[in-house]
């Protein structure tokens, strides 16, 4: 049930540019939202913050495959949404079953999939 704590494993099929911007309780902030999905046909955006955020546009180019751990997922406008913990990790072109089932669908035909 929502909200929850996730590990997620996907390909990116799209992003945004980082986005600095200042609270309003004043602290300046630095988002950047991704939108994974997998060989279940779905897909979810996940905001990135601070220094994951900042990584450079071109590691996200071209549908990496990336495990992201200790995402907050929750309802969100009548679907979900993902948001990285503080605590958590982003690693891309990770290793294992999970990555490799993803990367399979992938280049069978998962990269025409509507998402």
């Amino acid at each position: 049930s929502l909200p929850c704590v996730a590990d997620l494993c996907g390909v990116v099929v799209a992003f945004r540019p980082s986005h600095a911007f200042t609270s309003s309780a004043g602290k300046d902030l630095v988002r950047r939202e991704i939108t994974i999905g997998d060989q279940s046909g779905s897909s979810i955006t996940v905001t990135l913050w601070g220094d994951r955020a900042k990584q450079d546009d071109k590691l996200f180019e071209n549908s990496p495959i990336v495990k992201l751990e200790g995402v907050l997922v929750k309802e969100w406008q009548g679907g979900r949404s993902g948001s990285m913990l503080e605590t958590g990790a982003l690693n891309f072109n990770p290793e294992g079953p999970e990555a490799a089932a993803v990367q399979s669908w992938w280049k069978e035909g998962g990269s025409t999939a509507k998402l």
